[in-house]
Formats: structure tokens, sequence, C-alpha cells
């Protein structure tokens, strides 16, 4: 019976280690769903939707396809829209919606231009995208070159249709690039709308009044809670 005890009391500090280990492997394994999505993002600052309590009640499929629609989203951002200048490709984001089973649920438009009653209108980019239950929409509404520099405003809306519960989120990004056919870097990127943005003291980006009427207030942006406090209509 001794023997056995003290066979036991040698054992234990090895289980200990063992068990400790894989429970450390385990979470190397299978990280949480957003400590996974965080690691595939090549944006410049966490998107603010992690902090909702809405996003984290969510059923986890629609936080895989949340966690993708934007990232497609901001690869296109990114990557995208310069493809297009480089190559004349309008398909760049099509292909990965089509990778991941999504589509567009509003015939994209890229650098399209026209008049509405006589005035000339052009819209450097909208992508609408649609997964299961989720659907994003993105708005390129703002280009302006200055000192060879290009500068551009875009913003995204993302929620969910067809569940019990409802989510909404805004993202408002001002991009800096060295050319239309580069990689765009974000110089602004918020929840928070700004109609204006101060570059230097001689170079202010003002978001279009024309763009403010027929995107915030046509497609329901101004309403987005806790993104546009305060601002006139």
């Amino acid at each position: 019976m001794l023997r056995r005890f003290l066979s036991v009391l040698l054992l234990l500090p090895l289980f200990c280690s063992l068990t400790v280990l894989s429970v450390a492997q385990a979470g190397a394994v299978q990280p949480s769903l957003a400590g996974a999505a965080k690691e595939n993002y090549t944006v410049d600052t966490e998107p603010g939707f992690y902090k909702s309590p809405a996003y984290r009640n969510m059923l986890t499929m629609d936080r895989i396809e949340y966690d993708w629609l934007y990232k497609i989203n901001m690869d296109f951002i990114k990557n995208g829209l310069a493809a297009y200048y480089k190559s004349g490709d309008k398909d760049y984001m099509r292909r990965a919606l089509v990778s991941k089973g999504y589509k567009f649920h509003i015939a994209p438009t890229i650098d399209e231009r026209w008049e509405v009653d006589g005035r000339p209108v052009w819209q450097p980019a909208r992508l609408a995208s649609m997964a299961t239950h989720v659907y994003s929409d993105l708005f390129c509404d703002y280009q302006q070159e200055y000192k060879g520099d290009i500068y551009e405003y875009w913003l995204l809306e993302m929620g969910v249709n067809g569940r019990e519960y409802g989510y909404r989120y805004c993202e408002f990004i001002i991009t800096k690039a060295p050319a239309r056919e580069a990689l765009r870097s974000m110089i602004y990127q918020s929840t928070k709308f700004v109609r204006e943005y101060k570059v230097d003291d001689a170079f202010t980006i003002v978001y279009p009044q024309t763009k403010f009427e027929a995107t915030m207030l046509g497609q329901g942006l101004i309403r987005c809670p806790g993104c546009c406090d305060g601002i006139s209509r």
C-alpha cells in the first residue's frame, strides 16, 4: 500500500504538467472567433463592432459571415480599386465574394459617371454585398488629388437581415495613396461621421453635399444609431 501511494505521488507532477500542456494546446488550436478574425485583418484599427454586445450575441455563423464580409470590404478599399485603375479589373471583389459563397445584391458600380438634372455625377465605387443573413453596402463618395497623393472618402454600412435580432454598423474611412493604382492607407477610420477632415492648412477634405443627400440621407446612414449624433440634415 505504501509503495502504491509513493508511486502516485511521483506520477502526480507529470500528470499535472501534461494537463496544463494539453489545455494550452487546445487553446492554440481553437482560438476565439474574435481572436482568429483579428489575425486576418490588415486594417489600421480594430473594427468597432467587436465591442458591441449585439455583435457578440449573434449566432456563430452570422458572426463568421460578418467578419469575412467586413474583411472583404476592407481588402477592396486597400487593393480592389487600385486593381481597377491598374488593369480595368472590375471583378476583384466578386471573386472574393464567390470564393466564400457570397454575392452582390445590387449590381456593383466602379468609376461610373452619369447626369442628374444636367449635373455630372461620379461614383468612384459602390459595392453592395450579401451573405446568408449579413449584408454590406460600401461607397466611395469622394476622390481628390492633392500634392500628388489621392484622397478618398469611403462609407461602409453593415447589418443583419432575416433574424429576430437586428444589428447595424457604420464605418467612415478616409484613405490616402501615392497614385490611383496604388495601395490605400487609412488616415481616418471611425464609427463617427465627419463632414470635413483637415489634411493641412491648405487642403481640407469636404464630404460633398450632393453625396450627403444621396448616401447619408437617401440610404439611411444618417439614422445609424451612435454614428451621426448632432449632424444637421
